[in-house]
């Protein structure tokens, strides 16, 4: 049985890229939001809200600099227990990071660093080459070493 299908052309490339364009937001989104250094910015700011949910499976928080806000997106929960690192509304901070808009038209910043701009102690989330530093550090989520961990030392920013 022969189907005779009457799809114009330019209707089939349209879709095709459509189908393109949702498979590469797909696999960019897959594992979480990356860094681009070309995007690279140094922001200063005040912590607004400590509690701004997560995305891609890493903590976030609202810095709002200027005018701005945004919403800065650091590490896994158990890889910030590990650091001590203990984020406080009204503290300002200087974040290095990259920035993005997100899907939801928010403005994005994966942070590579962050510094007190009173303490000056510099938390450091990713290396050299922007490759975060909970990836290799041999305590994952879901182990017993993070689960019993205990840091005397607590950095409360």
């Amino acid at each position: 049985m022969r189907t005779n299908l009457n799809i114009k052309p330019g209707v089939f490339i349209a879709f095709f890229l459509t189908l393109a364009t949702l498979s590469a937001v797909d696999s960019v989104f897959a594992d979480g939001p990356g860094y681009d250094e070309n995007t690279e910015i140094v922001v200063t700011g005040v912590v607004k809200d400590t509690s701004a949910g997560q995305y891609g499976g890493l903590e976030c928080f609202t810095l709002e600099s200027r005018s701005r806000l945004f919403i800065v997106i650091t590490g896994p929960e158990w890889f910030l227990h590990q650091r001590g690192l203990l984020l406080k509304s009204g503290v300002e901070m200087q974040v290095v990071g990259s920035k993005f808009y997100g899907i939801d038209g928010n403005l994005y910043l994966v942070a590579k660093s962050l510094r007190p701009t009173v303490a000056g102690h510099q938390v450091m989330l990713r290396d050299k080459s922007c490759k975060p530093l909970w990836r290799d550090s041999g305590v994952k989520g879901s182990s017993c070493m993070h689960i019993n961990y205990h840091n005397k030392k607590r950095l409360v920013f």
